[in-house]
């Protein structure tokens, strides 16, 4: 996946929204290709695009924004998920 919104930025721009969505999507046990997926990477080119300059920050807000899909005890999808 490389959307077009990625074109505007810089090799290191693009890294560190590259680095963040994979980052949260291995810790949230999240495809990088899926939908959930896909809404991270809007949500982290936006924040780039805003002024965010740190993986961390990103990886945190998208955290808040796209919370993840299973239960803190990993035992099946959380009740209290937002959908997209």
């Amino acid at each position: 996946m490389f959307p077009l919104e990625l074109l505007s930025f810089s090799d290191n721009e693009i890294d560190l929204i590259t680095t963040a969505v994979g980052r949260w999507a291995h810790r949230n046990h999240v495809d990088v290709e899926s939908e959930l997926g896909k809404a991270a990477m809007k949500y982290a080119i936006a924040l780039v695009g805003s002024g965010a300059a740190s993986s961390d920050v990103i990886t945190t807000r998208l955290n808040e924004l796209l919370p993840p899909p299973f239960s803190a005890n990993g035992e099946g999808p959380r009740s209290d998920r937002p959908q997209l």
